[in-house]
């Protein structure tokens, strides 16, 4: 768009492209160009300004900031991701692009964010979570890694004004214009080293006696493979400046997908990803399992050799291929197990991939999850000690959240090394696998481990000890 246009003539021309469809119902949904400018240093100017937003950014990949609802969903219940499935079509069928074609990286998306399970009956801090929510923004903000966009989605009705939209958008186009690079060198100092250790060692005693537990059912074949998680909750002495943790996990977390959900003010979950759950872009179906775990700064060669890491992760990849060929997917390609490098913690990796012609985001979706990686092996089996062992409703932790476009196209990651705040108070949750051959000790190493990074992360604090 040019930049020298006024407001006037730009609604004007908006306007009368509408008055050609001749609609009186449904969502119109246009895009217009941006000046390229950093992702962080445009949502730092919004992310106050609007009660509902989403951040999502990746590393070679199209990042996003998505600004107040146009249509959603939440509910709870059951049958959420066919559910999930009848709104996006419901959605989709009453979208009246403006434009007759559009690059892959800006078509239109609607965002989701699932819970770990159906029923959520046991959550200490709040009822508010609903196991499907689903929202078509009313702005996108698109990065590309080369151009920026912003695409707006207006629902028509009579008894609203358009031009009055259509002005809030132009306010953000001239905001997003005139911004200036940001410097983030705030502190977030709440959590003292002295607070984290106390609250996990209060933890110890019921963590050491439900993993000793679940690696006897293990060792006696009751099952397979099981992920248990710990939960830490802290009270925040003050306002967290969420920008600076966004900008911090950007620095520290290059290899993950950086994250945020705000539902309002006081309910927001954050984080920095590692483990994509699939996605399928432009026909390409990747997959990838993410399980073993080691810190940063151990004997890798030992690491990628070693029987319980690999048993752990080889019951997400054949998990992964047999619902592949359920789904009667067999022209896949397994490559070459790696480590991949997640700040101070390394997991063993390995991608999946295949062309597929024609695929249904919440089929798979309802197949996938819970993978191995955060639940277990056999599933049933899994999720049952799991709400036997656990003393706390997990919510979104480890549950799937991304997007679908309007083209098909999809993308979705397991809701990891993150936190809740909830008023006052953050959340943190670890999990840790376990199989025939786990230790103990070792295992809640793990996951002090995995919970110390994620303190690190959102605090100016320096969580520093070493796995015996």
């Amino acid at each position: 768009m040019d930049d020298k246009i006024t407001f006037l003539n730009f609604s004007d021309y908006i306007l009368k492209k509408i008055e050609k469809t001749g609609l009186t119902s449904g969502i119109i949904s246009f895009c217009i160009d941006l000046p390229v400018r950093d992702l962080i240093d445009i949502y730092s100017i919004f992310l106050d300004k609007y009660n509902f937003s989403i951040f999502w950014e990746e590393n070679n990949n199209i990042s996003f900031v998505a600004l107040d609802k146009c249509k959603s969903i939440k509910l709870k219940g059951i049958n959420r991701f066919e559910l999930a499935k009848n709104f996006n079509d419901q959605t989709l069928k009453n979208i009246i692009n403006l434009e007759s074609q559009n690059k892959f990286c800006s078509l239109g998306k609607i965002f989701y964010f699932f819970t770990f399970k159906e029923y959520l009956n046991n959550y200490k801090i709040t009822n508010d979570f609903y196991i499907l929510e689903g929202v078509l923004p009313k702005f996108l903000i698109i990065n590309d890694g080369k151009n920026i966009v912003i695409r707006m989605n207006i629902e028509i009705d009579p008894r609203e004004s358009t031009r009055d939209y259509l002005y809030e958008l132009w306010v953000i186009r001239e905001k997003i214009i005139s911004l200036k690079s940001q410097n983030y060198n705030y502190v977030n100092g709440n959590i003292s080293i002295d607070e984290f250790y106390k609250s996990f060692n209060k933890s110890y005693p019921l963590l050491n006696k439900q993993i000793t537990e679940a690696i006897r059912l293990i060792n006696n074949d009751y099952i397979e493979k099981l992920v248990l998680g710990s939960r830490l909750i802290f009270q925040l002495k003050n306002k967290l400046n969420i920008i600076q943790i966004l900008n911090k996990l950007r620095l520290n977390q290059p290899n993950a997908c950086r994250y945020l959900w705000k539902r309002n003010k006081e309910n927001m979950i954050f984080g920095a990803s590692p483990e994509k759950l699939f996605s399928y872009e432009q026909k390409v179906l990747k997959l990838e399992a993410i399980a073993g775990t080691e810190r940063i700064g151990s004997d890798m060669n030992t690491f990628i050799r070693s029987d319980k890491n690999l048993r752990e992760h080889n019951f997400v990849i054949n998990y992964l291929i047999e619902n592949l060929k359920f789904l009667d997917i067999r022209n896949y390609k397994k490559e070459k197990l790696k480590i991949k490098e997640f700040g101070n913690i390394a997991h063993l990796f390995t991608l999946l991939r295949a062309e597929v012609d024609e695929l249904c985001p919440f089929t798979l979706l309802e197949k996938l999850h819970p993978s191995p990686a955060v639940c277990g092996f056999p599933k049933e089996k899994a999720l049952e000690c799991i709400d036997s062992f656990e003393n706390f409703e997990r919510g979104n932790y480890a549950s799937p959240f991304g997007w679908v476009d309007v083209e098909g196209n999809a993308d979705f990651r397991v809701a990891l090394r993150g936190a809740r705040i909830i008023k006052s108070d953050i959340e943190f949750i670890a999990g840790s696998g376990l199989v025939k051959g786990s230790i103990c000790e070792k295992e809640i190493d793990e996951i002090k481990l995995k919970l110390a990074s994620l303190v690190n992360q959102i605090f100016d604090n320096n969580l520093i000890y070493e796995i015996e």
